[in-house]
């Protein structure tokens, strides 16, 4: 007879583990379904297998999955109090139940302060380059942060007000800042939103067209590629040939 195999369990690294509810759940009690039922199923996908494998609870077991559990069943409670569940290192078949439920991540997650603190850490090392680079921006640079960054005209505005609203914006979207400023497109995204600012350029029909103006009568500049936003698909234009053309025209005569 050929010798069942079981699954692995993924649990590696035994510790206590703690679980809280999600989404500000808190009540006295709280419990998590222990089992599949034919009136509410209880799966988990096993990506090698491409099956949906029932689960339960089963505390005199080796493993959560139905097919591999044998004999008698003993089943367990799993019950948060107010909002809580400490889950210790050598319960790890409950662990592993936890890990594999299909309520993980929607109804409760696991606590993990290590890694949370990491996150933080991250997100504040980010805010803080975000800032120091905001802090340094100065004359042009500035300026060509106002205008992509924040899709403002700089020309009313004083350099302190620039500075003021470029700072706030790189503390609250600190992502978003370091990635547009760091675009090898910057610069020229910024002339050319200058010159929508001054009235020299026009997005025309209906944004497929781009014309400027010259000596008070407008032409053509070029059509734009179907289905991409209109500046980007104009950044894409003046990195062709003709579009670096028509750019160091701009460049030249306004």
């Amino acid at each position: 007879m050929e010798k069942k195999k079981f699954t692995k369990c993924p649990i590696e690294v035994r510790k206590r583990r703690l679980y809280k509810l999600t989404r500000n759940r808190a009540p006295i009690s709280f419990e998590v379904s222990n089992r599949h039922k034919r009136t509410k199923p209880l799966y988990y996908f096993d990506s090698e297998t491409s099956q949906n494998r029932p689960i339960r609870y089963a505390t005199n077991q080796l493993t959560p999955f139905i097919d591999e559990q044998d004999g008698d069943i003993t089943m367990g409670t799993i019950e948060f109090k107010d909002g809580m569940l400490s889950v210790p290192e050598n319960d790890v078949l409950l662990q592993w139940y936890l890990s594999i439920h299909p309520d993980f991540g929607n109804k409760f997650v696991e606590v993990d302060k290590e890694k949370d603190a990491q996150k933080e850490l991250e997100a504040l090392e980010l805010t803080g380059q975000a800032v120091t680079l905001a802090m340094s921006l100065k004359g042009d640079m500035l300026e060509t942060a106002i205008r992509v960054v924040l899709e403002m005209n700089p020309d009313s505005m004083t350099t302190p007000e620039m500075k003021r609203d470029i700072l706030k914006y790189a503390q609250r979207e600190p992502v978003d800042f370091l990635n547009t400023m760091s675009k090898s497109t910057v610069t020229v995204e910024a002339e050319t939103k200058k010159y929508f600012d001054r009235g020299i350029l026009q997005f025309r029909n209906q944004n497929k067209e781009v014309w400027y103006k010259v000596e008070d009568k407008w032409k053509k500049l070029t059509t734009l590629k179907y289905g991409v936003e209109k500046f980007k698909a104009l950044m894409q234009f003046f990195e062709t040939d003709e579009g670096r053309d028509a750019k160091a025209f701009l460049d030249e005569n306004f």
